[in-house]
Protein backbone atom coordinates (compact mmCIF):
# COMPACT_ATOMS: atom_id res chain seq x y z
CA UNK A 1 0.00 0.00 0.00
CA UNK A 2 1.37 3.39 -0.91
CA UNK A 3 2.16 6.01 1.66
CA UNK A 4 -0.49 8.40 0.29
CA UNK A 5 -3.32 5.86 0.65
CA UNK A 6 -2.43 4.63 4.14
CA UNK A 7 -3.89 7.58 6.12
CA UNK A 8 -7.18 7.39 4.23
CA UNK A 9 -7.46 3.64 4.80
CA UNK A 10 -6.74 4.05 8.51
CA UNK A 11 -9.36 6.80 8.70
CA UNK A 12 -11.93 4.53 7.03
CA UNK A 13 -11.10 1.72 9.47
CA UNK A 14 -11.42 4.17 12.38
CA UNK A 15 -14.81 5.33 11.09
CA UNK A 16 -16.00 1.74 10.80
CA UNK A 17 -14.80 1.06 14.35
CA UNK A 18 -16.72 4.12 15.62
CA UNK A 19 -19.84 2.92 13.78
CA UNK A 20 -19.29 -0.55 15.25
CA UNK A 21 -19.07 0.87 18.77
CA UNK A 22 -22.29 2.83 18.27
CA UNK A 23 -24.11 -0.11 16.72
CA UNK A 24 -23.06 -2.54 19.43
CA UNK A 25 -24.06 -0.16 22.21
CA UNK A 26 -27.38 0.55 20.51
CA UNK A 27 -28.40 -3.02 19.65
CA UNK A 28 -26.90 -5.38 22.24
CA UNK A 29 -27.69 -5.55 25.96
CA UNK A 30 -24.81 -4.85 28.33
CA UNK A 31 -22.81 -7.90 29.35
CA UNK A 32 -19.11 -8.53 29.94
CA UNK A 33 -18.34 -9.93 26.47
CA UNK A 34 -20.18 -7.04 24.80
CA UNK A 35 -18.43 -4.46 26.97
CA UNK A 36 -15.05 -6.04 26.28
CA UNK A 37 -15.72 -5.90 22.54
CA UNK A 38 -16.77 -2.25 22.81
CA UNK A 39 -13.62 -1.35 24.76
CA UNK A 40 -11.45 -3.07 22.14
CA UNK A 41 -13.21 -1.34 19.24
CA UNK A 42 -13.10 1.98 21.08
CA UNK A 43 -9.36 1.62 21.65
CA UNK A 44 -8.82 0.83 17.96
CA UNK A 45 -10.98 3.76 16.88
CA UNK A 46 -9.22 6.18 19.22
CA UNK A 47 -5.72 5.07 18.21
CA UNK A 48 -6.46 5.32 14.50
CA UNK A 49 -8.32 8.62 14.75
CA UNK A 50 -5.68 10.32 16.88
CA UNK A 51 -2.85 8.88 14.77
CA UNK A 52 -4.53 10.15 11.63
CA UNK A 53 -5.14 13.60 13.10
CA UNK A 54 -1.80 14.01 14.87
CA UNK A 55 0.48 11.93 12.70
CA UNK A 56 2.19 10.18 15.63
CA UNK A 57 1.22 6.62 16.42
CA UNK A 58 3.13 6.67 19.73
CA UNK A 59 1.17 9.66 21.02
CA UNK A 60 -2.07 8.17 19.69
CA UNK A 61 -1.55 5.02 21.73
CA UNK A 62 -0.83 7.07 24.84
CA UNK A 63 -3.93 9.24 24.43
CA UNK A 64 -6.14 6.24 23.68
CA UNK A 65 -4.75 4.40 26.71
CA UNK A 66 -5.52 7.39 28.92
CA UNK A 67 -9.09 7.82 27.64
CA UNK A 68 -10.00 4.15 27.66
CA UNK A 69 -8.43 3.72 31.10
CA UNK A 70 -10.63 6.48 32.50
CA UNK A 71 -13.73 4.94 30.91
CA UNK A 72 -12.91 1.49 32.31
CA UNK A 73 -12.31 2.96 35.77
CA UNK A 74 -15.69 4.74 35.55
CA UNK A 75 -17.42 1.50 34.54
CA UNK A 76 -15.83 -0.48 37.36
CA UNK A 77 -16.66 2.20 39.93
CA UNK A 78 -13.01 3.02 40.62
CA UNK A 79 -13.08 6.60 39.38
CA UNK A 80 -12.02 8.88 42.21
CA UNK A 81 -9.47 11.61 42.80
CA UNK A 82 -6.85 9.17 44.03
CA UNK A 83 -7.21 6.69 41.16
CA UNK A 84 -7.29 9.47 38.57
CA UNK A 85 -4.14 10.95 40.11
CA UNK A 86 -2.42 7.58 40.05
CA UNK A 87 -3.57 7.02 36.46
CA UNK A 88 -2.15 10.40 35.40
CA UNK A 89 1.15 9.49 37.07
CA UNK A 90 1.25 6.13 35.25
CA UNK A 91 0.37 7.86 31.99
CA UNK A 92 3.14 10.41 32.56
CA UNK A 93 5.67 7.65 33.24
CA UNK A 94 4.63 5.89 30.04
CA UNK A 95 5.16 9.15 28.20
CA UNK A 96 8.62 9.60 29.72
CA UNK A 97 9.70 6.05 28.94
CA UNK A 98 8.52 6.06 25.34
Amino acid sequence: MTRAKRPIVSLIIAFLAWVGVGGIIWKLPPSWPVETLVVCLLTLALVLTVAWAGGSTKRAIQIALFGVGLLVMKRLGLLGWITVGLWVMVWGLIGLIS
